[in-house]
């Protein structure tokens, strides 16, 4: 299950929890019990996308035409 802890409009901010983590979309960190994860840009992306869409299934053709 993911939650969105905040969100705002102006700022084009999500912070999404899920278990020991937070995506935090306007900074584009993604930390785990508070620490810092090191992750590529592109990574951040790809889970970004998909926990957007979390309802339904994302197909690779679909990953692909919108992140590639």
């Amino acid at each position: 299950m993911v939650d969105v802890v905040m969100h705002s409009a102006m700022f084009s901010t999500m912070i999404y929890k899920f278990g020991n983590f937070n995506l935090d979309t306007a900074r584009q960190e993604l930390t785990v019990s508070g620490e810092l994860i090191e992750v590529e840009p592109m990574a951040l992306d790809l889970l970004q996308y998909l926990i957007g869409h979390s309802d339904r299934l994302v197909t690779k053709e679909e990953l692909f035409d919108v992140l590639w």
